[in-house]
């Protein structure tokens, strides 16, 4: 499995949020029946020390995901010392494998 991400912060309900789109590839000979990631936030503000601002989780349960590439995405909320207007460029995510269920 290989998996390539995109993200974007934004605000949703007067809210920030990190809204992240991951494409997973299945390179093997399994069928994916469901797949985690937890996701977790990285803020870099000028002159201070990097910090996690919000963790979450992203999933997907599939019919039938034995090969090609599909997309899992989701919503991670941040905390509030993040307003939604700092550049994209100050942020990071971090993907982990939280459950991944097939089939072979």
């Amino acid at each position: 499995m290989a998996v390539a991400f995109d993200f974007q912060i934004e605000r949703v309900d007067g809210r920030p949020v990190c809204v992240v789109d991951a494409s997973v590839t299945n390179q093997g000979s399994v069928t994916f029946e469901y797949v985690a990631f937890r996701v977790d936030v990285v803020y870099e503000p000028i002159g201070r020390s990097a910090r996690t601002v919000g963790v979450g989780y992203i999933d997907r349960r599939f019919d039938s995901f034995a090969s090609g590439t599909e997309r899992v995405d989701g919503t991670v909320e941040l905390s509030s010392e993040v307003d939604g207007g700092e550049p994209e460029s100050r942020f990071d995510i971090q993907l982990q494998y939280r459950t991944v269920e097939y089939t072979e």
